[in-house]
């Protein structure tokens, strides 16, 4: 508690406080309008996101976990897609991230829309606080929030949940490593780290891994760049341990080293099953060279970041560009880019005016991070160019971790960061003389100029002309008014209180409003029955007799999405009865919406042995597609092909649904097997002509494990298996075998599900290259399935105890943080 004689001292502050709060109020206000200005569809008339993947693959996700979680299980198996796959290993589904509570709040697709909403206004307080730590004003910190939460690298994401997610924490970060480095305080690592595992946790290791090398090169400038300062302590007083510059470096890496090994920590129940299914899935290795190269910026788009729709825009239907349009939509309005660049120029400007003088004044913190944040521009934009450019090939080849992700696009978000920063630091410092004036109003002559030209082109050219000419009309008229606003700045040494905030109050509203412009066209909604509208040819398949699994055409599939629906250079009509055609085509992973298992899976990562039979089946002749496709426990193939193999059971205009003869149940017994020591072998023996998968099981024995006689085994003796009880986690069954052999069980074939014989543990063998069977003797018996994998078990365990001892910890430095600062000791 204070003690009297500090009274008024506290009074005092109190008075000083609250005229800045009335400002904070103001301009901070607008980084929680802006959002729902942006999904005013979503407010008023309750229309929900669905364009891209919150359609096919978010809302299935979330929706699974949630019916997981109301059932009282925990949401590990997704037995609905890929013949099985996990559910909570799949990072995205992000169940531990603690937001996504509010999906058990309000239906999915409802909250997937307000999710979006809450974390870009998230997104622009952090950055507000962030900003405001290192010293700029209400008005330069809300500029800097508003052009980060409305950069065109989050709105152009909107339909990546997960990446608004996890990009709107990165601002934080900034804040408490800043906090780390000038205050010296060792509970900064507590809250670092924690920041850190929920960025984690929110889904998209993407982002998360680009942060981890921000942070950390953040972290060795400004550790760098306070040893040098000799008031660098956590009060602001000199600090008498006055440490060498490359102790403090070494400090801060090491600080910096513990926050990330406690957000591991903290994050292990989802990392541990997210890196176990990571290496059974094709990327186990790192990704493709040219897939993870695909969505590389196109050096031509650098015009997009003043003029984005340069190149068209699907929302009008003529985006002609290269890729999409939102890979490479990086815009953070033309008034925050131009404050940011002259940010830059003032800096080195006064740098080499400088020089001369023996020991130049030490600069507030917002001037200090200039170079490092125009260095991160600067190297975002090289590597962000991907394959057109040596550098990020040199990256991708020699720097751990980069060759596990796709699109170096992504990298742009350091630049929307960077850019967003640099903005407000312009706004804070800029400043006008008689002679920056005169070529200020040059530069406006010129825009007018710009846009009298585009304006001229408009009207005497045509044709595919017509999208640069617009974009440079429109970019003069947005340059001409943003520098009218510059050139209109009170001056600082005669300015009211008044004059200053009407003119930050027309500079944020004009901010806004570029943002707004742009960003609308972007969000796109519908009535939230296109996601609770039923599928109607679910029927064909729901009722059709025996529990099959239905296929998609893999060609079909990607035709339909990226040919039709989901094409790059228009987003299609917002009308509910073209988009639920789209449903009723079934594409991965629709089926989701009607229950309906499928062989096919739309996730990011799946089971790489599954992945290799899927392609096996696709690729094969009919006659060896059919045995293929009957050993999946597929009973129906939906492809748009005009000479039907199969019996047809449904056609229209989009799509046919041809029944597959006689596949195979989800469970079966069989009587004879093929022991193969090797996938060649497994794949060899797959496609040959004698295979017959109904008498004949192929199973993987790398270690000659499997000690059967198979002279008891026959040809002709084959039993029916029962399916007594089935879920998410478990699956039990029952067979009366006529002789030895092996119960074959149609799921993915993954670490962590244990079965039980007539319950004793019995092992589970790798059958037919994916899939689980396990040998049983002549006779009755029960057979049970169980999912219980023990890197969730480990995992939960570590993350359960870490958060138990950060608790304790926080409890304990809590009653210290609260006490007044002149009582506080020193954390250095």
């Amino acid at each position: 508690m204070p003690q009297p004689e500090d009274a008024p001292q506290i009074s005092s502050r109190i008075k000083n406080f609250l005229p800045s709060l009335e400002i904070h109020n103001l301009f901070g206000s607008l980084i929680i309008i802006l959002p729902f200005l942006l999904f005013w569809r979503w407010v008023f008339k309750k229309e929900v996101l669905f364009w891209g993947t919150p359609l096919f693959q978010f809302w299935p996700w979330h929706q699974l976990v949630k019916t997981s979680v109301l059932a009282g299980e925990w949401p590990l198996w997704n037995p609905l897609l890929g013949n099985g796959t996990p559910l909570l290993a799949n990072l995205q589904s992000a169940f531990f991230y603690p937001l996504n509570l509010l999906y058990w709040l309000m239906p999915v697709e409802h909250g997937l829309t307000f999710s979006v909403i809450l974390h870009l206004i998230l997104a622009g307080w952090w950055m507000y606080l962030y900003t405001r730590q290192v010293g700029l004003s209400p008005f330069a910190a809300t500029l800097s929030g508003l052009t980060y939460l409305g950069s065109g690298y989050l709105i152009g994401r909107v339909q990546f949940v997960t990446m608004v997610n996890a990009a709107a924490w990165l601002p934080l970060l900034l804040l408490l490593s800043e906090r780390m480095v000038t205050r010296r305080a060792n509970s900064t690592i507590l809250w670092l780290g924690l920041a850190l595992a929920v960025q984690f946790l929110a889904g998209h290791a993407q982002l998360w891994f680009y942060g981890l090398w921000l942070l950390g090169a953040y972290l060795i400038f400004r550790s760098w760049q306070a040893a040098a300062s000799p008031n660098h302590g956590a009060t602001g007083q000199p600090n008498p341990k006055h440490r060498p510059r490359w102790w403090a470096v070494i400090q801060g890496c090491w600080q910096f080293g513990l926050a990330v090994g406690l957000s591991l920590l903290l994050a292990a129940g989802q990392l541990l099953p997210a890196a176990e299914f990571m290496l059974q899935s094709p990327r186990s290795s790192g990704a493709a060279t040219a897939f993870a190269l695909t969505y590389s910026f196109w050096p031509w788009r650098l015009i997009t970041l003043l003029a984005p729709n340069f190149f068209g825009h699907p929302a009008q239907n003529n985006y002609w560009g290269y890729a999409n349009y939102w890979e490479d939509h990086a815009y953070l309005g033309v008034l925050p880019l131009v404050l940011a660049l002259a940010a830059i120029w003032h800096y080195f400007k006064t740098i080499f005016q400088q020089r001369p003088q023996p020991a130049p004044p030490q600069r507030p913190p917002c001037q200090q991070i200039v170079p490092f944040f125009a260095m991160l521009i600067l190297a975002s934009l090289i590597l962000a160019m991907g394959w057109n450019t040596p550098i990020y090939l040199w990256v991708f080849d020699h720097v751990p971790g980069f060759a596990y992700f796709q699109a170096p696009a992504r990298l742009l978000i350091w630049y929307t960061l960077a850019g967003s920063v640099l903005a407000g630091v312009g706004a804070q410092s800029f400043t006008l003389s008689p002679q920056s004036r005169r070529h200020w109003r040059r530069l406006l002559l010129a825009c007018l100029g710009l846009s009298a030209a585009g304006l001229i082109g408009r009207i005497f050219l045509s044709g595919r002309e017509f999208t640069f000419l617009n974009a440079t009309l429109l970019l003069g008229v947005l340059l001409a008014v943003s520098i009218i606003i510059l050139l209109n700045r009170p001056p600082s040494k005669t300015v009211t209180s008044r004059q200053e905030i009407l003119w930050s109050g027309l500079a944020l509203l004009f901010v806004a409003f570029d943002l707004l412009w742009f960003a609308f066209p972007l969000i796109h909604t519908l009535p939230p029955e296109i996601y609770t509208r039923p599928i109607t040819n679910a029927n064909f398949l729901d009722n059709r007799p025996g529990p099959n699994r239905f296929l998609v055409d893999d060609q079909f599939d990607h035709s339909l999405k990226y040919n039709h629906y989901f094409r790059f250079n228009t987003f299609g009509p917002l009308e509910l009865g073209y988009w639920q055609n789209f449903k009723e085509s079934l594409v991965p992973n629709l089926g989701v919406y009607a229950h309906l298992p499928s062989a096919n899976n739309d996730d990011p990562l799946v089971v790489g042995r599954w992945q290799q039979l899927v392609n096996l089946a696709q690729n094969a002749d009919p006659a060896q597609r059919a045995r293929l496709l009957a050993l999946m426990n597929v009973g129906h193939f939906i492809d748009d092909s005009v000479q039907n193999t199969w019996p047809v059971i449904y056609q229209n205009e989009t799509m046919v649904i041809q029944r597959v003869p006689d596949p195979l149940p989800r469970a079966y017994f069989v009587g004879r097997i093929y022991q193969a020591k090797t996938e060649v072998d497994v794949l060899h023996q797959l496609t040959a002509p004698n295979f017959d998968p109904r008498r004949e099981v192929i199973i993987m024995d790398t270690k000659s494990n499997l000690r059967i006689d198979k002279q008891g085994f026959s040809l002709t003796k084959v039993g029916p298996v029962r399916v007594n009880e089935q879920g998410a986690t478990q699956i039990s069954l029952s067979v009366d075998a006529p002789a030895a052999g092996f119960v074959v069980l149609t799921d993915t074939f993954y670490p962590g599900w244990v079965a039980t014989v007539d319950d004793r543990p019995a092992p589970i063998w790798l059958a037919n290259l994916a899939f689980r069977a396990v040998a049983v003797g002549a006779g009755k018996h029960e057979i049970v399935f169980k999912y219980r994998p023990l890197s969730f078990a480990v995992g939960l365990g570590i993350s359960s105890s870490t958060l138990v001892m950060v608790v304790i910890i926080v409890a304990k430095l809590w009653p210290v943080s609260q006490r007044p600062l002149s009582q506080k000791g020193n954390f250095s």
